[in-house]
């Protein structure tokens, strides 16, 4: 990389990984879009994709036009007839590389042909999505990728999230929030919580209600391309920081008052590893925001008991 910080590649991390895990690469992808880095992930590049000669064009992403290739690592991965093809162009680059190029991530022990086991690996079984997310963002500010600071613009598409609810009120109404202080905000304060992952929205619910009212919703809510986010890190923040609501009250509550984004995008006091967005209805951008699908939420009976 051009130590000034230039992005002088395609793609900041190209994401290599096999259909069956999707689900959580889909994750990783959508948290490194939604901080400012260039991700090659096939789901976000199917109009550029469709016509090209694929070898010939996923070769030079994954040889070529990356910083890093983050390689998921699994049994299915090793299997694959286009993962294998993805490997093979990455690990041909890391050969000639003067630093390192593919960035290993397991969901098991399986062992692939050209990778060293050697090579330094993070083990999925006990990091979330947006904690990979994070580290990766970090290894590329290490790189000198320049990613943007403060406000940035939501691109390709958008982003989604979730909220849960009773079913008796509208999703994208903060009147109940404006009524009460929260963790991020202050009393009259419109401020909407959420949740980038499902399991994370129920999360947030079955601490604050003693048992799981059965006429709750999911909402999947939709915060399209081009609207505003600015990201807060647990780093920033004082050491045990879930614990000092007046302190993260105060941040979100400025934060609120200077408008200076739609969204704001924090570290989750439940699982400070995974993110929470807090939407601003009175920002502009909130204009463009809209409810995706609405469901009746689906829970094991156990989560249902006090």
């Amino acid at each position: 990389m051009n130590p000034s910080g230039a992005r002088t590649k395609t793609y900041d991390v190209a994401l290599s990984f096999a259909g069956e895990d999707r689900p959580y690469v889909r994750q990783v992808a959508e948290y490194l879009r939604m901080h400012g880095a260039r991700v090659f992930y096939d789901e976000f590049e199917q109009t550029a994709l469709w016509g090209q000669n694929l070898v010939e064009g996923l070769d030079r992403i994954y040889r070529k036009d990356s910083v890093f290739v983050v390689m998921f690592i699994s049994l299915a991965y090793r299997d694959k007839e286009w993962t294998r093809h993805e490997r093979r162009s990455a690990l041909s680059a890391a050969l000639t590389s003067s630093s390192e190029y593919v960035l290993p991530v397991r969901f098991d022990s399986t062992e692939l042909d050209g990778l060293h086991p050697t090579t330094g690996y993070l083990n999925l079984k006990n990091i979330t999505p947006s904690a990979l997310g994070e580290l990766i963002v970090v290894k590329l500010r290490q790189r000198g990728v320049d990613l943007p600071e403060g406000v940035t613009r939501l691109v390709d598409g958008g982003y989604t999230g979730w909220r849960v609810l009773s079913k008796r009120y509208n999703p994208l109404s903060a009147e109940a929030a404006a009524k009460l202080t929260g963790r991020w905000h202050e009393e009259g304060q419109r401020g909407l919580y959420v949740a980038p992952s499902l399991c994370n929205a129920i999360l947030e619910v079955l601490v604050h209600v003693p048992t799981t009212p059965r006429d709750y919703v999911a909402v999947r809510i939709l915060m399209p391309e081009g609207v505003s986010v600015q990201s807060l890190y647990s780093t920033s923040l004082q050491q045990g920081w879930q614990n000092q609501e007046a302190m993260t009250r105060t941040i979100g509550s400025s934060w609120y008052k200077s408008r200076a984004s739609c969204i704001l995008s924090v570290p989750s006091a439940i699982l400070p590893e995974d993110r929470f967005l807090l939407l601003n209805t009175e920002h502009p951008d909130f204009s463009r925001v809209e409810v995706m699908r609405s469901e009746p939420l689906q829970l094991d009976l156990r989560l249902r008991q006090a």
